[in-house]
């Protein structure tokens, strides 16, 4: 990993303790040492780049520093707000995070504070594999689809008038097109505002082989395993008359 260029300013990330397994994602980057202080752990040498890098700016509950003459301003302020303690013991950070960091036995959101879960818009190109539609709409495709064109694909109706589909190749209908990550489903073109809590919001959710679906208001609905059929005229039709949809 980059070292900082000489003259250049060297950067410090504090974390609370119980904030600990989201750095697990930084532990590879060997120009950084840890360290543990007053219920904190300390990260020094982190560069200009890595600091600006979604690995960083993706973990919540940090604060960014840069050291000068000892010193500690907040990132992008000229005051300084405390002297670097000089009783931290630094340590190579992945000697610091085991690889495989424990859960921490709390709430995972903390005893005191929360955080809001959205999702925003991402810069990250990623294939489709799932179209939300309406069930209106799919009624009128597979009609006249021929049955080859529904064999790879699944789906699952969602409320009353809207269908999610499976596989690939997608059919070319009007809709959201939805990636996937681990048991999540984003829109297209959006994910986590902090991409890091992904798998913690999967533990918590237990979700046992089901599905969470995002929509773009941060709004979610779930997605049971055992719902989903081959998509088909036959399940179409049974599955929206189960519902009590007005397309069946």
């Amino acid at each position: 990993m980059e070292e900082n260029a000489p003259g250049s300013l060297e950067y410090i990330l504090r974390i609370g303790q119980e904030h600990r397994e989201l750095l697990g994602q930084v532990r590879h980057w060997d120009n950084l040492k840890i360290a543990l202080h007053e219920g904190a752990y300390w990260l020094k040498g982190l560069t200009a780049r890595q600091v600006a890098s979604p690995g960083i700016k993706s973990i919540p509950y940090k604060e960014i520093f840069y050291l000068k003459d000892n010193k500690l301003f907040p990132e992008g302020s000229r005051l300084p707000v405390q002297r670097m303690p000089l009783s931290l013991l630094w340590t190579p950070v992945d000697r610091g995070l085991p690889l495989k960091l424990p859960m921490p036995n709390h709430n995972f959101f903390g005893l005191k504070e929360t955080i809001g879960i959205s999702i925003v818009p991402s810069l990250k190109e990623e294939q489709a594999v799932a179209l939300l539609v309406t069930a209106a709409g799919l009624r009128k495709y597979i009609e006249t689809a021929p049955a080859i064109r529904l064999k790879p694909l699944t789906w699952v109706i969602v409320g009353k008038d809207r269908a999610m589909i499976f596989g690939s190749p997608l059919l070319p209908m009007e809709g959201q097109a939805f990636w996937k990550k681990g048991s999540f489903l984003f829109p297209a073109g959006f994910d986590l505002e902090f991409p890091v809590l992904s798998m913690q919001l999967e533990n918590k959710m237990e979700l046992q082989g089901g599905l969470i679906v995002w929509e773009k208001d941060s709004t979610c609905f779930r997605v049971e395993k055992e719902a989903i059929k081959q998509l088909s005229i036959a399940s179409f039709r049974r599955s929206v008359k189960q519902a009590g949809s007005a397309t069946a």
